[in-house]
């Protein structure tokens, strides 16, 4: 049970709930399936609301994400809460999908309960270059997290103008393993698929790897109409025993928001290898059969014990079972689960405690257990506030400010230096609240600063954010007659990812990013030429005019160990106005272009 107790804290908080059904809009663009997308099983739609949290792998909330259903898109605020209300969903299948630069793209599928709020969270995946390889020749990838992909030589192309694309691709690839205790919040969708005879199935999974291609540039690229890579699979230690010799390939269709089998893996020693298009998750699983299971809880006084976090693990190796769930306003979860299985159900309080635990199951056919009393301590909270100067003793007009508390983590804004934040927890005892502030307009951060809390109003004093500078960021002007507009991007806190020829940035102002590509790897200080610099938010759409994009590197640490600053200034052209504006940055990003 270790690893849902380490799921739990990242959840801590929420006011909301994640239900039992559980990334990536990556379906494949370049060779299209032979049939029309799979319909979901069943087609009634539904009114629905929809409340969640995105974090992201060190469970931090992230800000500025973009979230889908239904059509309607919200954004997370600096906490990582976002809203839907009122979206027409698929009730056997709703899908939700979140977006940031910098991240695999993470999506839920779950059964939508209409007439109340149905609570998700969502947790990505940084998007790291794994490698590179030149698409002439063709190569061999191997990933960090384990696996990897062998492709064939020239059996690449650009999906937007289906060309074939002859140089440099840096790989973004993350495996998935079914014993990690963050298995079934970075997962997309959930453990149902449709097979190849479009019957929907349970899956069981031996492994699940993301893979996306990068050009030069940092355009998008996909594997060419005919052509397949080899993938990897590792087989984890506890799987390797009932391992099948060969095993269903299934891709995450997010038009359905439901896997699609394609293909077979074969067992080679401890991996499974199998030959893929297209590019996606791609998931080894074996079809199961479930059954439709349905639990409520209340407390000892009656009441629906609303927010509270369920797992079911199966029994004889603690895997996953279907994907965690947290109850709603009414005490309630639902969902798919294994058939003819002894399950481990579990119950957490906010701080990540089990609080009430049962075996349950086998279940031969649909279920709906009694109504199940837990025993739950009263929750307290806490009201942190403080001031936040910057190096010369001012009060920071423009800031952040991010406290860690029982294994939770929380933003605050602060503005003319001032911050307070109230924070829920599970018992009075003194613990520590460790808490750093960031000043966005000078990039400097806090020390960590630590102060003992239990519940009630708490004064952190006065925190200075000067210590240290930012790790990475990526800040720019935009010059528009005379308007100069400052943007930044900072880690940590926001995204940033670099390849072999390019960096991506997703800056603070929500749906703001930039790109920047050069002619060539950067491969030590001196001047250097971009391809292409693009900036996006809500005022400016921004690309080539076909003048000159420069800039110098300033200082190049070791690959992979230290950091890479640079400049770069460019008049570009705004595509949404049709004028030519200036834009003029710095940046201090690691070292990943070799």
């Amino acid at each position: 049970m270790a690893k849902n107790l380490n799921l739990i804290v990242v959840i801590s908080c929420l006011a909301f709930a994640l239900l039992w059904s559980c990334q990536r809009d990556n379906s494949p663009s370049v060779t299209p399936p032979v049939t029309p997308p799979d319909p979901p099983p069943v087609q009634e739609k539904v009114a629905a609301n929809i409340h969640g949290r995105v974090i992201d792998d060190t469970k931090q909330p992230v800000e500025g994400v973009a979230v889908t259903a239904g059509g309607l898109t919200a954004t997370t605020d600096i906490n990582g809460y976002f809203t839907i209300t009122n979206t027409s969903l698929v009730k056997s299948a709703g899908f939700v999908q979140a977006a940031k630069t910098g991240y695999f793209t993470a999506s839920r599928t779950f059964l939508v309960h209409p007439n109340v709020e149905n609570n998700v969270m969502l947790q990505l995946i940084p998007k790291k270059s794994a490698g590179n390889f030149v698409a002439a020749n063709g190569g061999t990838v191997t990933f960090p997290s384990g696996g990897n992909v062998t492709f064939p030589a020239n059996a690449i192309v650009n999906p937007a103008s289906n060309a074939v694309y002859s140089g440099s691709v840096t790989v973004s690839a993350f495996f998935l393993d079914p014993a990690s205790p963050y298995f079934e919040s970075m997962m997309p969708g959930d453990l149902r698929g449709m097979d190849t005879s479009k019957k929907e199935v349970g899956l069981k999974s031996y492994g699940m790897t993301v893979i996306e291609l990068n050009g030069a540039g940092g355009e998008k690229l996909q594997l060419a109409n005919g052509k397949q890579a080899a993938v990897t699979f590792p087989i984890t230690l506890a799987m390797q025993n009932d391992a099948p010799s060969t095993i269903p390939l299934w891709f995450f269709n997010d038009s359905t928001g439901l896997w699609k089998q394609e293909g077979v893996a074969t067992k080679q020693g401890t991996n499974y290898v199998g030959s893929v298009g297209h590019f996606s998750f791609w998931n080894c699983d074996a079809p199961i059969s479930f059954v439709n299971f349905e639990a409520t809880f209340k407390d000892q006084n009656g009441n629906p014990l609303k927010s509270t976090l369920v797992t079911l693990t199966r029994n004889g190796n603690g895997l996953a079972a279907t994907t965690p769930a947290i109850t709603d306003d009414n005490g309630f979860v639902s969902g798919k689960v294994p058939a003819n299985e002894s399950l481990f159900m579990n119950v957490f309080s906010v701080c990540g405690v089990s609080i009430y635990a049962k075996q349950i199951g086998p279940f031969s056919s649909d279920t709906k257990l009694d109504a199940i009393t837990v025993n739950v301590t009263p929750q307290q909270t806490v009201t942190i506030s403080g001031r936040v100067t910057n190096c010369n003793s001012e009060s920071v007009n423009s800031g952040v400010v991010t406290i860690s508390i029982d294994d939770q983590y929380q933003k605050a804004t602060v503005t003319n230096g001032a911050y307070s934040i109230s924070i829920l927890r599970c018992s009075a005892d003194v613990v520590d609240a460790s808490i750093v502030a960031y000043d966005i307009a000078t990039n400097k951060l806090s020390s960590t600063k630590k102060i003992s809390v239990t519940t009630g109003a708490v004064d952190a004093g006065t925190i200075k954010a000067c210590d240290i500078d930012a790790d990475r960021y990526v800040i720019f002007s935009l010059i528009d007659n005379g308007d100069t507009t400052k943007y930044s991007f900072i880690s940590p806190g926001d995204s940033i990812s670099v390849g072999r020829q390019y960096i991506l940035a997703a800056v603070m102002d929500y749906s703001s990013r930039i790109s920047l590509g050069f002619s060539e790897a950067p491969k030590g200080i001196g001047p250097v030429t971009y391809t292409g610099i693009n900036v996006s938010n809500k005022r400016y759409y921004l690309g080539s005019n076909g003048s000159p994009m420069t800039g110098n590197i300033t200082a190049y640490g070791p690959n992979n160990t230290d950091y890479v600053s640079g400049d770069f200034s460019a008049t570009l052209r705004d595509s949404l106005q049709k004028k030519d504006v200036k834009v003029e940055g710095l940046f201090r990003v690691l070292n990943r272009f070799n």
